[in-house]
């Protein structure tokens, strides 16, 4: 699938209306696991419909504390179906921390959020949060 950060492929997605919202919630280990979030709790943007072809859309984000990533929360439309891959990138060494997480969603829109496994995040550090545009019916916020 290539460099999941690779600035020019993500730059190149399929139109600015495509971009997928998705969220990963943050817990500071000296915090009382207060939760945050990349993105407000409604939808942005217009629908757009499908084009055939298969994405890894990302979001880049950085911990601001020592932590674990425990969710990842994506919007999805009622027409939106298919297994998604989810994946969680640290940006300066580009090393895998997290996943592939295989997500299976649709039928409903709104905010869909997937357990993980506790995924240690260093503060001042940037990672990618990414998900596959998966199979089936698809349009993005």
């Amino acid at each position: 699938m290539g460099d999941p950060l690779d600035r020019n492929r993500m730059t190149r997605a399929p139109a600015p209306a495509r971009w997928l919202a998705l969220v990963a919630a943050v817990f500071a280990a000296h915090a009382a696991w207060a939760q945050e979030s990349l993105f407000p709790a409604n939808k942005t943007g217009i629908d757009s419909g499908p084009e055939g072809t298969f994405y890894e859309l990302g979001t880049v984000f950085r911990a601001s504390v020592e932590g674990a990533i425990t969710h990842l929360r994506v919007y999805a439309l009622a027409t939106e179906s298919g297994t998604h891959t989810a994946r969680l990138w640290r940006n300066s060494t580009g090393a895998l921390v997290g996943g592939p997480y295989a997500w299976t969603y649709g039928g409903s829109a709104g905010w869909i959020t997937l357990d993980i496994p506790d995924v240690p995040v260093l503060a001042n550090t940037d990672y990618t949060v990414v998900v596959s545009t998966g199979g089936g019916g698809r349009n993005y916020p």
